[in-house]
């Protein structure tokens, strides 16, 4: 049975730290909509979200980082990409990445193509996981995979209660409204929208002209 706290709870991030050190994973709400958790070093704790999600092992999952700092240690950053970055962290845009070089990442996070996915929420909650452990956080929607994100606990609740591999806690951080992210590709010579979310591809594009990236 999975446990299930409220985001106000005093004892929630503890908790939910706690379970990403022992290689847990957890559900929490983000600045989209509810996530599955993991620390992204975590070789076993990765692949469990990929036994929670029933996903293939060649669709990577993403990260979430702490800062642009923190994303330089795990890919490869251009400078002007980095202003980029700048302009729309912390928020639900995800940049693709060629990861860096033995960067310590659990080995199903690049996938087949040597690239990783990354951003920076915009969700205190989130910050304050982040700011309590020494890792980046794998990350992927709450849903069995190829069903819609959850935006609910009871979607959370009604997705895995009866799985044989669940979340070791979820986190009740009320209804969640928002698109998923956007995802920009910066792997390859330029830039490209591969899904326009809570950030409009025209905003996006827009942005990526001004900077001088297109």
């Amino acid at each position: 049975m999975m446990g299930i706290l409220r985001v106000k709870d005093k004892r929630v991030v503890s908790r939910v730290v706690d379970v990403l050190e022992r290689g847990g994973v957890c559900v929490v709400p983000t600045d989209t909509v509810y996530g599955l958790i993991a620390n992204a070093t975590d070789e076993k704790a990765v692949q469990k979200i990929f036994s929670i999600k029933g996903r293939l092992k060649d669709k990577a999952v993403s990260i979430f980082v702490d800062d642009i700092h923190m994303a330089r240690q795990y890919a490869e950053i251009l400078e002007k990409v980095e202003d980029f970055l700048e302009r729309v962290w912390p928020g639900p845009v995800m940049g693709v990445f060629k990861a860096a070089h033995q960067n310590g990442l659990s080995s199903v996070l690049a996938g087949r193509k040597g690239t990783v996915g990354m951003r920076a929420p915009d969700h205190e909650f989130l910050q304050k996981i982040l700011s309590s452990v020494d890792f980046p956080l794998a990350q992927s929607s709450a849903n069995i995979s190829g069903k819609l994100p959850a935006k609910h606990v009871d979607e959370v609740v009604l997705y895995f209660q009866n799985k044989e591999i669940q979340p070791d806690l979820v986190v009740d951080g009320g209804a969640l409204g928002r698109r998923p992210s956007t995802v920009v590709d910066f792997s390859r010579n330029k830039p490209t929208v591969l899904r326009e979310g809570a950030v409009s591809k025209k905003k996006i594009l827009g942005l990526l002209q001004e900077l001088g990236l297109l």
